[in-house]
């Protein structure tokens, strides 16, 4: 990614919108697999970070990426 990454922002000057990591951690959270929505939100965010072209994308990544951290740390451990 930090290819494609690096000719956006020496094209452009911003990262455009790529849905992929918000769809696939929507995806991952409607089956309840937390671990893996925030696999998706985590480099989404990273990817992003201050040069996208739509700043709302990377808050709501962040704001689900915090969800799920919460769901995760709620979770009870698993005995076995």
């Amino acid at each position: 990614m930090d290819g494609i990454r690096e000719a956006f922002l020496a094209k452009w000057g911003k990262v455009p919108l790529l849905e992929t990591y918000r769809q696939m951690a929507i995806r991952e959270q409607q089956a309840k697999h937390y671990d893996q929505a925030l696999w998706w939100a985590e480099p989404g965010i990273t990817n992003y970070s201050d040069d996208c072209a739509r700043p709302e994308a990377v808050e709501d990544l962040r704001q689900r990426a915090a969800t799920y951290k919460a769901k995760l740390a709620a979770k009870p451990a698993r005995e076995g």
